[in-house]
This record gives C-alpha cells, sequence and structure tokens, in this order.
C-alpha cells in the first residue's frame, strides 16, 4: 500500500517511501512514521493517508535524531481527531438528542462539531433510524457514535476517499462461526 503524504490543504505532495508505520488504533488513536532523515518531505499540519482505508491522520510532531539520522512524524489518527471532540448539550438542554438515519446524524454532528473540512457523512441512506437517542454528556465524538450505533447493532465505517474522511453507519457482521 502507498502511504500518501499531503500539505497542510490535503493537496497530494508525494508517496513516502522506506518508512515504519505504528499505528494505534483503539485506546491512544495515534501513530509515529519513522524514516530517514534524508527522507523529510512532510511538513507538520499535513496528512497521510492509505486511499480508501481507515488508515491515516495529521502530523503535528516531528522529531529528529541526528545520532541515528532518523525523523519521527507524529499525530492522531482519523479516529483520534475524533475522539478529541466533544459532543456537547445545547444551551439550556442537558443532552444532545438526536433523531434520523444515522448516516444523517453523523452529518450533523460533523458540521456542528466543526470538522466538515476533512470528514463528512456517506450520502447514503444508512437503513439505521435512531428516535430521540440521547448522548452522554460531555461525551468524545468516536465514543458517543460508537455507543449510538451499538444501539442499532451497527459500527462506524472510516475511510478516506476523495480528500475527505468518509464516516458511515454499517451492520455489524459476526464471522465468528464461519470458517
Amino acid at each position: 500500500m502507498d502511504l500518501i503524504y499531503t500539505d497542510k490543504n490535503l493537496v497530494d505532495s508525494g508517496i513516502l517511501s522506506d518508512y515504519e508505520l505504528d499505528l494505534e488504533m483503539g485506546s491512544e488513536n495515534d501513530f509515529q512514521i519513522t524514516t530517514s532523515a534524508d527522507n523529510n518531505v512532510i511538513s507538520t499540519g499535513a496528512y497521510f493517508y492509505f486511499e480508501n482505508t481507515e488508515y491515516g491522520g495529521k502530523i503535528t510532531t516531528l522529531k529528529v535524531d541526528t545520532s541515528t539520522n532518523r525523523l519521527y512524524y507524529g499525530g492522531k489518527t482519523f479516529y483520534g481527531m475524533l475522539s478529541d471532540k466533544i459532543i456537547c448539550p445545547d444551551s439550556g438542554q442537558d443532552y444532545y438528542v438526536v433523531s434520523g438515519d444515522a448516516n444523517a446524524v453523523i452529518a450533523g454532528l460533523i458540521t456542528r462539531l466543526g470538522l466538515s473540512d476533512l470528514f463528512e457523512a456517506s450520502s447514503d441512506t444508512s437503513g439505521f433510524t435512531l428516535t430521540d437517542y440521547q448522548f452522554d454528556r460531555y461525551i468524545g465524538c468516536l465514543s458517543g457514535l460508537n455507543k449510538m450505533l451499538k444501539t442499532k447493532s451497527a459500527k462506524l465505517r472510516v475511510r478516506f476517499a476523495d480528500k475527505k474522511v468518509v464516516l458511515s453507519a454499517v451492520a455489524i457482521v459476526d464471522y465468528s462461526s464461519n470458517e
């Protein structure tokens, strides 16, 4: 797979070669890309991704080890960026409550949380309808979406395509009985 890197405006800049990627998805939702100092081609504030996958993120740190001639790019994955945004109730309300198709709810949250520059919801109908779903107070967006979708036996699908991180609700499939 090609590790594609961009500039700060998500304009593709190139494909990184000769690198190691440590990607943590689950609790920390961060990454580290290690490469030769001769391969210093990505600036902080830029992004990296693997097309049509959930793997990618924003580069926020750069460390240089001159003794080993190595660079260490670091930052948050797409999941980490979602985790950092907090779902808050409207002023005067105790909870944020939503109804409608799950993908439409996701689209509303992306707008509400100011994530529209990078994230978008699938325009397809998910088939999962929520009625007066109440988010926990001050919950991270990723945790809130996962908890919401679980009530419908669904999960969050994340993939980078056409310069956007596309979020959608998909059915949970149990593969444990398959050989």
